[in-house]
């Protein structure tokens, strides 16, 4: 980073992931960096990801076709980074105050660690092949996308290249995002982009939007500025080669969305000067009581508080009543005691960190562990299996906190380097989570640093259950609900009522409020869910069959209750049963009823279609058996049908009457049964025979006058 070093020695960046940052779904815009012919270094550019199980990851700028995808199938525990120099110009997000197509979208088959860096290599002409302007942008997954962003920004340094700025990048992550950003300084743009103005653009999937400062001026930061949306969005800051007595570097970071936010951070001093170390607080609401190292203040909506003497403590605890951002500015002393400047969005360190981190390190120069945990478990760490490296004596309780934290520098012999990156290590403790940060320097063939790197990938999530949304399921079903891993104790009600036991999981049956509350530490988290049981619906149908139907038989409606089930006829959907169409064959008539999503099927079995030989045949509906002469007989005419039989029934079913066709056709019924004439009234007739049906019906009524 600073133009006088002469002698250099190219080399590598940090490469560290911990479990708890892992996802299988990464969004990020690049900021924009000078380059040499500009006065500083803006490549090599790399992302990495880390795996710790076999992965296949795809690299995509989902609005660009013109960048070719790059898919990898990667082995487990593998650091992998892939070059983007010859691709800069559609990576990095310019021109700006307009709308770009640069979103990178990283996905994975499994989860990974993912992160971007600038390794900002000088020009050897000018004898600075070494790293002048290096960062690394820690990729969030999840925790990066958000709807309300606030930025957090150093006051105190100019940027020391007359095209280095201050920036704010913006990715969408789905169509028709409106976006709207109020920035409390001026921005590039055509026409500028004034301060203390809303402004309203829309992105969508993948596209960018670069807020770049109109000034190098450190006065007019972005201080407090606010970027919010309809739809989930991740932005991106950076400070390019700010000057710090001499040494000009890049700072930056992914931030963290507003939703991610905690109340209590630790920053540990990495420099020991009056305003070397400097800590910014931005809150995201009004009336934010923030204590830090016991001194009370109360900040508003996008007001930034700066803490800039560290000087007399090696951290600050701070505390607050509402959420807050903070950034931690810091770097190590370099050339000519000018400092090489980085910075990290800190993780809030309630309820989250990590059991076990795996991490990668391939530099054999400066390598600093910031490591925070409860009181409790500071004697429990191990560094790939060694009890050694990281004890309870390399801890400094924090105040009355119950935390205490570590900062560490490790030679090479404690944790190797490997060159090509593809080993890990891993950092775990048996009795409670923590927090890492690393922070790395990195020297010149003359052993002054020249430049300088630091970066969280602490979990940031805080304690969470979610039972989900409300369910409906049906009687005799059953679901489980899942209240999550890791937690220390869970307490179950079902409508307020103490149900179940200290389990992750409960099945419930039954309709009601079923409610969980999980414990971790001194940390609660809650969630509800309401559970709907519905009864099966029971249909019928209500159509009459016969047991079997000629193809010449007419059509006829289909009907079942309650209404608004579908039927099927062998497993074809229809609402008529219609001989001539099913042709010769076997029938299964299905009613299915669908309520409440629940559903229940009636069905009526073996209904017979035959290819019948049609005769013509008539049955009388009336007859007058009162001997004058005229219709005293009930007879059957038409053609001759040797199979058929007809029978006479009362309406209490007793048989008054059976004949052949011959004889029902020549002598027929006389009205009476056993030689006594039967009272006048309505009887039923019943036809018998291999396809004989009358008027389509086997049965039918006639009516005796007298």
């Amino acid at each position: 980073m600073k133009k006088y070093i002469l002698l250099c020695l190219l080399l590598s960046i940090i490469h560290f992931v911990c479990k708890a940052q892992i996802d299988t779904e990464f969004w990020f815009v690049a900021p924009d960096v000078v380059s040499i012919a500009q006065g500083h270094a803006d490549r090599p550019i790399f992302f990495r990801v880390v795996t710790t199980q076999p992965a296949t990851v795809t690299v995509s700028i989902p609005s660009n076709p013109s960048f070719a995808p790059i898919i990898v199938n990667l082995p487990a525990n593998t650091v992998r980074g892939f070059g983007l120099d010859a691709s800069i110009d559609l990576v990095e997000n310019r021109p700006f105050g307009q709308v770009n197509n640069k979103g990178f979208l990283i996905t994975s088959t499994t989860p990974i660690s993912a992160y971007y860096e600038v390794w900002g290599v000088g020009d050897p002409a000018q004898n600075q092949a070494f790293q002048l302007n290096p960062e690394i942008f820690s990729l969030k997954g999840s925790k990066a996308l958000g709807k309300d962003f606030y930025i957090p920004s150093q006051t105190s340094f100019a940027n020391a290249v007359s095209e280095a700025r201050e920036s704010i990048d913006i990715v969408a992550t789905e169509d028709n995002t409106s976006v709207t950003f109020n920035l409390t300084a001026q921005a590039q743009g055509s026409p500028e982009y004034q301060a203390n103005q809303d402004y309203i653009i829309t992105l969508n999937r993948g596209q960018t939007f670069a807020l770049k400062s109109t000034t190098g001026n450190s006065s007019f930061s972005f201080r407090g500025s606010s970027v919010s949306a309809n739809k989930p969005i991740a932005v991106t800051i950076s400070d390019d080669s700010i000057d710090r007595g001499g040494s000009w570097d890049l700072i930056g970071d992914q931030l963290l969305a507003a939703e991610q936010w905690g109340k209590e951070y630790i920053v540990i001093r990495n420099l020991t000067g009056v305003g070397q170390d400097r800590v910014y607080i931005v809150a995201a609401e009004d009336n934010t009581n923030v204590i830090s190292n016991g001194n009370l203040s109360t900040m508003n909506r996008r007001q930034q508080l700066d803490i800039i003497d560290m000087s007399t403590t090696p951290t600050v605890y701070i505390t607050s009543d509402k959420p807050i951002c903070v950034m931690h500015l810091t770097g190590h002393i370099g050339f000519n005691n000018g400092i090489e400047s980085n910075s990290s969005i800190l993780p809030p360190i309630s309820c989250g960190g990590a059991t076990s981190l795996s991490f990668t390190r391939n530099t054999p120069n400066d390598f600093n562990m910031y490591v925070l945990v409860k009181d409790i478990a500071k004697g429990g760490f191990t560094i790939n299996g060694n009890a050694t490296l990281l004890t309870a004596s390399d801890f400094t309780a924090i105040g009355t906190s119950g935390w205490s934290f570590a900062n560490k520098g490790f030679s090479i012999a404690q944790i190797p380097f490997a060159v090509n990156a593809n080993g890990s290590h891993t950092i775990a403790n048996s009795i409670g989570n923590f927090h890492v940060g690393i922070s790395s320097a990195f020297r010149n063939a003359a052993n002054n640093i020249v430049g300088s790197n630091y970066a969280y990938f602490s979990n940031v999530e805080q304690i969470s259950t979610n039972l989900g949304a409300n369910q409906s399921i049906c009687q005799g079903q059953s679901i489980t609900l899942d209240a999550g891993a890791n937690m220390t104790t869970y307490a179950w009600t079902r409508n307020g009522v103490t149900f179940g036991g200290n389990t992750r999981t409960i099945t419930a049956n039954t309709s009601g409020t079923y409610a969980v509350s999980v414990t971790q530490g001194t940390c609660t988290a809650s969630s509800q869910m309401t559970l709907t049981v519905n009864p099966i619906p029971t249909p019928s149908i209500t159509t009459v069959f016969n047991p079997t139907y000629c193809t010449s038989d007419a059509p006829f409606a289909l009907v079942g209750t309650p209404a608004g089930g579908s039927f099927t006829i062998n497993g074809v959907s229809t609402n008529t049963f219609n001989p001539n169409v099913l042709g010769i064959g076997n029938y299964n008539i299905v009613y299915s009823l669908t309520q409440n999503n629940c559903t229940n099927t009636a069905l009526v079995n073996n209904i017979q279609i035959n290819n019948c030989i049609v005769k013509q045949l008539f049955i009388p509906d009336l007859f007058s058996p009162n001997q004058d002469g005229k219709n005293d007989k009930f007879l059957v005419s038409g053609e001759i049908i040797n199979d058929f039989k007809i029978k006479i029934f009362t309406r209490f079913g007793t048989l008054v009457y059976e004949g052949s066709f011959q004889e029902a056709s020549l002598n027929g019924w006389d009205g009476t049964y056993n030689g006594v004439q039967q009272p006048a009234g309505v009887y039923m007739w019943q036809i018998s025979g291999e396809n004989v049906s009358y008027k389509n019906k086997k049965t039918g009524q006639l009516s005796l006058i007298r």
